[in-house]
């Protein structure tokens, strides 16, 4: 899996547009939640995975599929 740490509160967006029809398609499962950090995963119908674990000074993103950065906090997700 590829990894990504961000800074809690900055601003990025991951463009799954196309990856579904409806958000009711994607797989949401929390893996842990306790006070010190909320871990879920959310599987989309083509296959692609991601994991978000936050933190309270930041968030770590593991995903299947690699990102490409445009430098602006917009991230698009690479075929495999």
């Amino acid at each position: 899996m590829y990894e990504y740490t961000f800074t809690a509160g900055s601003k990025n967006n991951i463009d799954t547009k196309g990856f579904c029809n409806n958000f009711s398609e994607i797989q949401q499962e929390t893996l842990r939640h306790t006070a010190d950090c909320i871990h879920h995963r959310s599987t989309y119908p083509n296959g692609f995975v991601i994991e978000m674990i936050e933190y309270a000074d930041k968030i770590i993103i593991k995903t299947n599929r690699e990102l490409k950065d445009d430098g602006n906090g917009n991230f698009t997700v690479l075929e495999k």
